[in-house]
């Protein structure tokens, strides 16, 4: 499904709403059956978009929705849930060289389960503008994220996403940039638990 129909912009929507309104417009001054038949069509084709829109799930949505879970899955403390959405292939390289495959992830955040104090992550910001097409295999998100209990911390995180052979868009890698920049071109900072305290 293209993802202008799949993940329509806001745009997109008001367009076919202004549309849809003028021609009701005419159609009511004019009373013609082809202007009723224009304005059918319109109303056709925002009912299309916005069922389209709800029943089929675009690259950044899934992305999204997965960014979500693993989220839910940090709190929940169930890794299985939130590894299910990591690539096999995943690298983690951070700020101070250190280099976390997909395993050492795993012992990492393993270490921190007995932690009364870690109470998972919590995604506190995503917008539709933080999302990047790199190619039709490969986009990037960014939202903003803290520990659950302690937002005074908190990282404007990019994570990479790639779709696997079995259609499934899986997190191969993320990184930490300071909260105030949000950009993808600001020096990556070390996230707490992996590249250290910072």
């Amino acid at each position: 499904m293209p993802t202008a129909l799949s993940d329509p912009s806001p745009t997109l929507y008001l367009i076919l709403i202004i549309v849809a309104l003028v021609l009701a417009g005419v159609w009511l001054r004019r009373q013609s059956r082809g202007d009723l038949i224009r304005f059918l069509i319109a109303i056709g084709a925002l009912l299309a978009v916005y069922l389209i829109d709800r029943f089929c799930e675009s690259p950044r949505e899934e992305a999204s929705r997965k960014i979500e879970e693993m989220a839910q899955a940090s709190r929940d403390k169930k890794w299985d849930d939130l590894f299910k959405h990591v690539a096999d292939s995943f690298k983690y390289n951070g700020p101070s060289g250190i280099e976390i495959d997909k395993k050492g992830l795993r012992e990492k955040l393993k270490l921190v389960e007995g932690i009364p104090e870690f109470k998972g992550a919590v995604i506190l910001d995503m917008h539709r503008a933080d999302y990047r097409v790199i190619d039709e295999k490969t986009a990037t998100v960014g939202f903003l994220a803290c520990a659950k209990d302690y937002p005074v911390k908190r990282w404007f995180v990019i994570a990479t996403f790639a779709k696997e052979p079995d259609g499934q868009w899986r997190m191969t890698d993320f990184k930490g940039y300071d909260e105030l920049k949000q950009d993808h071109h600001g020096p990556q900072i070390a996230i707490n638990g992996l590249d250290g305290p910072q």
